[in-house]
C-alpha cells in the first residue's frame, strides 16, 4: 500500500504548508489593525468626506436633477446601507394633453395623457396612450404623476 501512504503524506504536507503560509500573513496584519495615528482622520470622518465627494460628483454629472440626497440606514445588527440619489424633478399634471412619460423601465415615450375619474375607487387616475402616427392607440395604461417628464406643447 505505498500508494495510500504517499497520498496521506501528500495531504499532510499540503495542509501543513497551507497553515504555515497563512500564519505570517495574519501575524503581519494584526499589529497594523491596532495602531492609532492621531494625524489620520477617523474612519467615520473619512466616510463623511467620501459622502460629500460623491454628492458633489453626482450633482456635476446630473445638473438638471434635484440636489443629491443621502439615505443612510443602520440596523440593530450593525449593518449599514447607504443610497445617494439625484432624482430629476417630476412635472405636475396641468391638464390633458401630450406629455413625455417614463415607461418600460426608464424609457421615455410621447403619450396622450388624460385624467379620468373612477366611481368605484372614488379618485382620479392618469391614463396614458402611446401615439401611433400622431394618434393615441386604444391601449391605455395608468401612470403616476412622478412618471411625467415634461408637457409637450402643440
Amino acid at each position: 500500500m505505498p500508494a495510500d501512504f504517499s497520498r496521506r503524506d501528500l495531504i499532510k504536507t499540503l495542509a501543513a504548508a497551507g497553515s504555515a503560509a497563512t500564519v505570517p500573513a495574519v501575524a503581519g496584519a494584526a499589529p497594523d489593525r491596532y495602531l492609532f495615528d492621531p494625524a489620520q482622520p477617523s474612519d467615520e470622518e473619512q466616510f463623511e468626506a467620501c459622502i460629500v465627494q460623491l454628492k458633489g460628483l453626482l450633482a456635476r454629472m446630473h445638473p438638471d436633477c434635484d440636489p443629491p440626497t443621502l439615505a443612510d440606514t443602520r440596523t440593530r445588527r450593525g449593518s449599514r446601507r447607504i443610497c445617494i440619489s439625484a432624482l430629476r424633478p417630476s412635472v405636475a399634471f396641468t391638464g390633458d394633453g401630450l406629455y413625455d412619460v417614463e415607461l418600460d423601465g426608464g424609457f421615455v415615450h410621447l403619450c396622450d395623457v388624460r385624467q379620468e375619474w373612477s366611481d368605484m375607487d372614488r379618485r382620479s387616475y392618469l391614463h396614458v396612450a402611446l401615439l401611433h402616427d400622431g394618434h393615441p392607440t386604444g391601449l391605455r395604461e395608468i401612470v403616476k404623476e412622478s412618471q411625467l417628464v415634461r408637457k409637450v406643447e402643440g
